[in-house]
């Protein structure tokens, strides 16, 4: 699997954009397979990590044969566990096996199941969780520390990875158009005045004029061009730049 993902940089360069890597902690080395669970094993899957590092770093350091560099992101997956007895209450630890990746990731961040919500004020039916997250390690100017959340509301009837049929909104999984909102407002973007939201072009022209939050977030999920014109004008406002292919 991880040979995969190196042939797939070397193959398909910046066009390939994103290698996502699940549950690091899981991966079972042949030797290990072939023991008991009593028996003693040592280096397990963190070898294969670093090996796999060591490997893959020098592809996004060096130039490529034409002169370019790679602009693939690869996000690696796992599970942490409590640490149990140590210094700092509630302190946690990655899954076994992926501790070497700590040493090449620029950035590591750590989700956390926060408050439940509910569909009604009687607070009997859940709809989702508050997902919090942490910036655990950052490098290259990214902020250790930084904290957030966002809402993510179930998926109904079935499981998402299994239904592929869903109709997408503010109310399944990740609430992405009330985060857009509240970023929006926080850069400046969306202009706020008493309890209208307006949200202007370029050239100065209003685009969208809407009462509340609610308000606004309703006409983006009905309007995909409104919601990327909104979101490019935050990116543009952070000095972000991203190329869609």
């Amino acid at each position: 699997m991880l040979d995969s993902t190196l042939e797939c940089l070397d193959d398909f360069g910046s066009d390939c954009q994103l290698i996502i890597v699940d549950s690091l902690g899981s991966l079972l080395t042949n030797d290990q397979d072939d023991k008991s669970v009593s028996d003693k094993h040592y280096g397990g899957s963190s070898g294969i990590i670093t090996l796999w590092q060591t490997k893959m770093q020098p592809k996004f350091i060096n130039d490529r044969p034409d002169g370019s560099l790679l602009e693939t992101t690869i996000l690696g997956i796992n599970q942490v566990r409590a640490q149990i007895g140590g210094p700092i209450p509630g302190a946690t630890r990655p899954a076994a096996g992926s501790k070497a990746w700590e040493h090449a990731q620029l950035t590591s961040v750590e989700f956390k199941q926060g408050e439940p919500l509910y569909e009604d004020s009687r607070h009997t039916v859940l709809s989702g969780r508050v997902v919090k997250w942490t910036i655990k390690k950052g490098k290259a100017g990214t902020r250790d520390g930084a904290k957030g959340e966002f809402n993510w509301y179930h998926f109904p009837e079935h499981d998402p990875v299994f239904w592929k049929d869903i109709q997408y909104g503010p109310q399944y999984g990740a609430d992405k158009f009330t985060d857009l909102v509240d970023v929006a407002k926080s850069l400046g973007v969306l202009e706020v005045g008493g309890s209208w939201r307006t949200f202007k072009d370029e050239n100065g022209k209003i685009i969208l004029r809407a009462q509340g939050d609610e308000g606004v977030v309703e006409k983006v999920v009905n309007d995909p061009e409104l919601e990327a014109h909104l979101r490019n004008q935050c990116m543009r406002k952070s000095n972000l730049t991203i190329r869609y292919k």
